[in-house]
């Protein structure tokens, strides 16, 4: 590995903020590079506080350019006014918003040098590129400045640095309810639960907390409003970095790194975050690894001000087998409190579920007399598939 001074840096910082080294043996590290060559990379290697694996994919992730979809994010149009049309156009680049001296540009190619070089030449904003889908980046470019896509510098497949096109897209099928703040259903038992998720998904400083605890039975809105605050975040603020995941899932992440001897890096990569959203913590119950790697990085966390969010039943946040000192975490946690939505509730929301399958309103009467609104909801789309009426014709 050879020496830049800049990664270094930037890897210094990373590791400290994210508590995977301390000052101390950063102060070591740095004895051991004076009067050398060795990179910090190196170094730290050499002293046994990361391996070789860990450090390439945290030097990885560092470097790495990120995804965004442009479709879902709102486009603040005075970072489109930094950009001329001719430099957009020809590079297949559109700028998303400013932060501070920063300047976040959705690109076609990210490491396209040229680029690169020609947004440098006509701002003197510090550029932050995501990579973006070729053709939403036409679609956009067309809508923010109205300029004829597929003229000079044609759609790019493959750019020259190897990014290609992933088709997982054109294989998915979005729900036409995706789950937003705007489309949740308040009630008085889910009011204030609803309110917070506004402040955190703006990042209020007014209401942080870690962790914060959402606590309800099954169909109370629990996972709607995780996913809410997920993609309100994507959508207003891209530089932010986050994490939604499952308990069960987070659970098969840290054995993988474990069994493979890279829990360092798996520590990095969670701690390396604005917000981590992790559904159903209940399932982590048990598994003392899991729930050590939860503690410390809630500890982490606070220390950086980075929200962690977490949602479970009532029995679970009670369950005397919690490792002490996550139970501590637990209880000291801003705990909310999510009630089941009453049956007028249910009725409107199974109401907007059923509004093209035709349901009708004695079938709505009987669903939402059932408590539990994942059970009712899945009956209401059995009763619309048994009606025939979940095709918009009929053979």
């Amino acid at each position: 590995m050879s020496s830049t001074s800049s990664v270094d840096r930037e890897l210094a910082t990373r590791l400290r903020e994210t508590d995977l080294v301390t000052d101390e043996q950063l102060e070591v590290v740095r004895q051991l590079q004076s009067g050398s060559s060795l990179s910090l990379a190196e170094a730290l290697t050499q002293l046994d506080l990361l391996s070789e694996s860990e450090l390439a994919g945290i030097v990885s992730s560092i470097r790495q350019v990120r995804q965004i979809n442009i479709e879902e994010v709102d486009v603040d149009r005075e970072a489109v006014r930094h950009v001329p049309a001719a430099v957009a156009v020809r590079y297949r680049l559109l700028p998303l918003r400013r932060s501070g001296n920063s300047l976040v540009v959705a690109m076609s190619d990210p490491q396209d040098p040229t680029a690169l070089q020609a947004l440098r030449d006509v701002t003197d904003h510090e550029i932050v590129p995501f990579l973006a889908d070729p053709e939403a980046m036409e679609h956009a470019l067309h809508l923010y400045y109205e300029a004829a896509a597929d003229g000079e510098g044609a759609r790019i497949e493959r750019g020259e640095s190897g990014i290609a096109r992933s088709s997982e897209d054109s294989w998915r099928c979005e729900s036409p309810y995706p789950p937003t703040l705007d489309n949740f259903l308040e009630c008085d038992g889910n009011r204030q639960a609803r309110n917070l998720s506004y402040q955190i998904a703006a990042n209020s400083r007014d209401v942080y907390s870690c962790p914060i605890l959402f606590v309800g039975p099954a169909g109370c809105g629990k996972s709607h409003l995780l996913h809410a605050i997920g993609s309100y975040v994507a959508r207003k603020h891209p530089m932010m970095k986050g994490l939604l995941v499952t308990g069960a899932e987070l659970k098969e992440r840290i054995a993988d790194f474990a069994l493979a001897g890279q829990s360092q890096l798996l520590r990095y990569e969670l701690r390396d975050r604005n917000f981590v959203l992790i559904h159903g913590l209940g399932d982590v119950s048990g598994a003392r690894a899991v729930e050590q790697e939860l503690c410390d990085l809630i500890t982490a966390a606070r220390k950086r001000n980075v929200w962690v969010v977490c949602t479970l039943t009532a029995d679970e946040l009670i369950n005397p087998s919690w490792l002490p000192c996550l139970r501590k975490e637990l209880e000291n946690g801003l705990i909310v409190n999510i009630d089941a939505p009453d049956a007028s509730t249910r009725r409107a929301l199974l109401h907007r579920h059923a509004s093209g399958g035709l349901c009708d309103a004695s079938t709505l009467d009987r669903l939402s007399a059932i408590s539990d609104l994942q059970t009712s909801l899945s009956e209401l789309r059995a009763e619309i598939l048994k009606s025939g009426n979940a095709s918009d014709t009929e053979q």
